[in-house]
């Protein structure tokens, strides 16, 4: 029998489905916790913690669970400012999984690109900024525009387009040190999910982003678009690179959120690499892909270290990220008769935003879409209509 404690603050839906998958694992029963939450939200028994990412809340917890159930067999969480908690907390019990040097590959991004380097993987000139890192050296290593985020930073979260010496000046007297800043990569941004088991990748599937994570998180009124194309040929040479990627951060079982460039000369650069799930919904896009479930996938490789794929790509999948310009509430949203009336037959799931919902302040959205057919060039065109001529207004 396998033990599984799982950790998390919240019970988002996504936390949620993972819960649930862990469950599914033949042979396997599942403990949360939890900051907030009860057993019959999760599913599953929960143990409250009053702050999961304090590590002495975190310990006491885990000993209190350990002194009623036994020693976990896995200790899992899927949120990325976890992941140094969960290291320690699994080199203080004795239990298998990720551990703190591994972590900091992930975490620390200016360490990432030095690790990357020196595996040969093309990376961005980056330096590290600490409170003596001068703007004029940030410059003349790296140039405009530059990239400015926070060493652990996820994603675009938290991240600034620097275009000029003025601009770079003034960023840096508002961010908080250690930063890390990174030539700015002005290509077509893509990410790879890959699996991993016992060190080595054994299965990828590739994204496109349209348009860039950071022009989203750059422009609130942008609607964002995450194709994922029937035909891989064109991702077969990226996938040799990120592979290399993968394997240089030392990852041994779970599933890696690669975020990649393809250069305007063809080149391909890794953006960053996360040692957990992809969230805003790529995992229900990649199960319509390939037609199969990805949560029992994840679960099943990070419970057993079984993975049950491959898969072959099905299907050409968009997901549609529906927002507005604006703050405030949901008051309407606009074109939807009209986008249903035009690309309505090719919609497998609708989550449209609701009137009176609050603006969220990620670039998910309130809204979300999605659209699948054979041809890659029909779902393209049908997610790039949808983006154009549905419109979300608050007030």
């Amino acid at each position: 029998m396998n033990t599984i404690v799982f950790v998390a603050p919240f019970l988002m839906p996504t936390t949620r489905e993972m819960i649930r998958a862990l469950a599914r694992v033949p042979q396997t029963r599942v403990v949360a916790v939890l900051q907030t939450g009860t057993e019959a939200e999760a599913g599953v028994p929960v143990v409250l913690c009053p702050a999961v990412l304090d590590q002495e809340h975190l310990s006491r917890t885990l000993d209190a669970v350990i002194r009623r159930i036994g020693r976990p067999t896995r200790l899992i969480g899927i949120l990325e400012s976890l992941q140094e908690h969960l290291a320690y907390q699994r080199e203080r019990l004795g239990l298998p999984g990720m551990r703190s040097g591994v972590v900091a590959n992930f975490r620390d991004k200016d360490r990432m690109k030095s690790v990357l380097r020196e595996a040969g993987v093309p990376v961005a000139a980056s330096i590290r900024v600490s409170a003596r890192t001068s703007a004029a050296e940030i410059a003349q290593t790296v140039g405009f525009p530059l990239i400015l985020k926070p060493l652990d930073g996820a994603g675009a979260v938290a991240t600034k387009r620097i275009q000029t010496m003025l601009d770079l000046q003034e960023a840096l007297k508002t961010m908080g040190r250690p930063l890390i800043a990174e030539t700015f990569l002005s290509g077509a941004e893509h990410s790879f999910e890959v699996f991993v088991r016992d060190g080595q990748p054994v299965f990828g599937s590739p994204t496109r982003y349209l348009p860039s994570a950071l022009e989203v998180a750059d422009n609130p009124h942008l609607q964002w678009v995450v194709h994922l194309p029937r035909n891989e040929d064109a991702f077969q040479e990226p996938y040799q690179v990120i592979k290399r990627a993968v394997v240089a951060l030392g990852m041994q079982s779970g599933l890696a959120h690669v975020e990649w460039f393809r250069m305007p000369d063809g080149r391909v650069c890794i953006g960053e690499i996360a040692a957990r799930p992809p969230g805003a919904h790529f995992m229900e896009l990649h199960g319509y892909a390939y037609a199969t479930n990805w949560f029992d996938a994840w679960a099943n490789l990070v419970v057993r270290d079984v993975f049950i794929g491959p898969w072959e790509r099905r299907w050409s999948v968009a997901g549609v990220y529906l927002r507005g310009a604006g703050n405030g509430r949901v008051v309407a949203v606009d074109g939807l008769d009209r986008a249903q009336a035009t690309m309505g037959v090719h919609v497998v799931k609708a989550q449209l935003p609701k009137v009176g919902q609050p603006r969220k302040s990620g670039y998910e959205g309130e809204g979300f879409v999605v659209i699948r057919h054979r041809d890659d060039e029909v779902v393209r065109r049908a997610a790039l209509s949808l983006i154009q001529t549905v419109r979300v207004r608050y007030a």
